[in-house]
């Protein structure tokens, strides 16, 4: 059947596989470093990254929001990036790209 050969040809196959992991990390590493930037915005001991990263890249989030109710704007803003945009992110958080 169609769908059975589709499913294991080609949404199992290592391209497709190797993508997906990909932009776990990706995903992941944009929320871990939007995050700690956000728990941390008040510490004057705060790392000068995470200065860097509220100022260009969250410069019009509502940091006036409780924990929760950021989180899950947050959560909102890094789904609505497209693939490509996601990974212009990454690479400059990671010191990748300019």
């Amino acid at each position: 059947d169609i769908i059975g050969i589709s499913i294991k040809n080609v949404y199992n196959s290592q391209e497709v596989l190797e993508k997906e992991i990909m932009g776990y990390k990706v995903l992941t590493s944009i929320l871990d470093a939007f995050t700690l930037a956000l728990e941390h915005r008040d510490n004057p001991q705060s790392s000068n990254l995470n200065s860097l990263i509220l100022k260009g890249f969250l410069k019009n989030f509502d940091l006036t929001k409780d924990t929760f109710k950021w989180l899950i704007e947050l959560a909102s803003l890094v789904a609505s990036y497209s693939d490509s945009h996601a990974l212009r992110i990454y690479k400059k958080l990671n010191g990748l790209s300019f």
